[in-house]
């Protein structure tokens, strides 16, 4: 059985202040990178499920330039577990999409953005420091342990972690500024 992965994210000001404490404290860096989520048919809450495709343009996960996923997350507090339900990797977006239109029935994009950051390891814990499109500088922490999560996050002095999904906080965000 796969153990749970949690994941927390924190939404702050600056993002260099934060880049130092994370180096300061030993963290392996991983490498930067930098993509762009697309979330597709959705009427669905952003916060339970959603389809994804995602493309690469400095790729440091050692995956295709071009990933589509559909997954739901579960929630507890401000925790998030992935289930992934369907992946399938693509060497170009036209390809991605003509597929999602294939397995899903349509494409239709809900909300997109980039993401561009830098990867980190710290004891097990995987931890991406990123700017995101209209959100602005978070970092996203993942581990197999929550008490793990929240004793960095003390570290780091991060207080009031995201309770929603990203592709949801870039919606709610989008929206905010449309009205």
């Amino acid at each position: 059985m796969a153990m749970a992965l949690y994941q927390a994210r924190y939404v702050f000001e600056e993002i260099e202040p934060i880049r130092q404490q994370i180096c300061a404290i030993g963290s392996e860096p991983r490498g930067m990178y930098f993509f762009t989520d697309e979330i597709v048919n959705s009427n669905d809450d952003l916060n339970m499920h959603l389809l994804r495709l995602r493309c690469y343009q400095i790729n440091i996960m050692l995956k295709s330039k071009v990933e589509l996923t559909e997954k739901t997350m579960r929630w507890k507090d401000f925790f998030k577990v992935d289930t992934i339900h369907y992946q399938k990797d693509f060497v170009n977006f036209t390809d991605a999409v003509l597929h999602a239109e294939d397995r899903f029935g349509s494409y239709v994009p809900v909300v997109s953005f980039a993401r561009q950051g830098w990867a980190y390891c710290l004891d097990g814990m995987h931890l991406f420091l990123e700017y995101i499109d209209t959100l602005g500088p978070s970092l996203g922490i993942e581990g197999d342990c929550t008490r793990c999560i929240i004793n960095l996050a003390k570290q780091l002095r991060l207080s009031d972690p995201a309770r929603s999904s990203v592709p949801k906080l870039v919606q709610n965000a989008t929206r905010n500024v449309l009205h």
